[in-house]
């Protein structure tokens, strides 16, 4: 809830971060609780360095546990960029529960941070052969096919994904894929939807900034990251990985707000 902004993160995360240190001071060796505190220290404290420790401390004291492999796999793949060790994560993830429907559709995330679509579309449906109401799988199936130039597809994904959810994060990607498609009225109407509800409403900013992209309208997708940032919102964390952010990079306020981030060095090179 507090990464996905529907609560604030400064209501929300302390409270895992309590809960996690008072686990930790009755037996500091359980590896949910180092997990709990890794979340804090990414999207809270935005401690990236601590983050990545505890993660890995995690998967060291549960090696068989595949939440923490799956959990790790998304930092390194999204924070780190290190593509390869994100990847062989996510499928040792798999390999240990292959029936979680979370766990196959994260590997989904994965792919795409990594560049490799098919791999992402392919994950995708298959996470939602298992369950039609995985939302993440939807978001990476568009995602993906946005980035292939499939926009018919990939707005029928995400037009599914807003029937079953109504939710802000998929009306941000629609409005994305209407503006790279060329729809630019609808973009439009998804823009007023999403600064409508950012009136009374708990909307990821980051939202918003997608859609002004999708418009090829860059200074005012930066505005909005860059009152996202100032706002602490977890989501501006996936600046650099995410390649949505693509048409961005080229602009230098986009290189000042990335500087800004407290990021570690990434992995290279991408995927293909």
């Amino acid at each position: 809830m507090g990464f996905w902004g529907y609560v604030p993160a400064c209501e929300a995360m302390p409270k895992v971060e309590k809960a996690a240190l008072v686990a930790l001071q009755a037996d500091d060796t359980h590896p949910d609780a180092h997990g709990a505190l890794a979340w804090v220290h990414w999207f809270y404290h935005w401690n990236l360095a601590e983050a990545e420790r505890e993660f890995e401390r995690a998967v060291e004291l549960a090696p068989n546990d595949p939440l923490h492999h799956w959990f790790l796999s998304s930092f390194l793949g999204s924070m780190r960029e290190d593509h390869q060790r994100a990847i062989a994560e996510a499928e040792l993830a798999q390999e240990l529960d292959p029936l979680s429907v979370l766990i196959q559709s994260s590997a989904g995330w994965v792919f795409y941070w990594a560049r490799h679509y098919d791999r992402t579309i392919a994950q995708s449906r298959k996470a939602l052969e298992m369950d039609p109401n995985c939302i993440p799988a939807y978001y990476t199936l568009g995602l993906a096919l946005m980035a292939k130039s499939s926009f018919d597809e990939a707005i029928a994904a995400l037009l599914e994904a807003g029937h079953r959810f109504g939710d802000h994060t998929s009306l941000g990607y629609l409005g994305l894929a209407y503006g790279l498609a060329g729809r630019r009225e609808e973009a439009r109407q998804v823009l007023a939807q999403l600064e409508q509800r950012a009136a009374s409403q708990k909307v990821p900013l980051v939202c918003l900034a997608w859609v002004c992209i999708g418009l090829g309208e860059n200074q005012t997708a930066l505005d909005w990251l860059e009152t996202a940032y100032a706002k602490h919102n977890t989501n501006i964390l996936f600046l650099r990985c995410a390649p949505y952010y693509d048409p961005l990079r080229s602009e230098p306020r986009f290189e000042q707000l990335l500087a800004r981030l407290p990021l570690l060095p990434a992995v290279l090179p991408r995927g293909s």
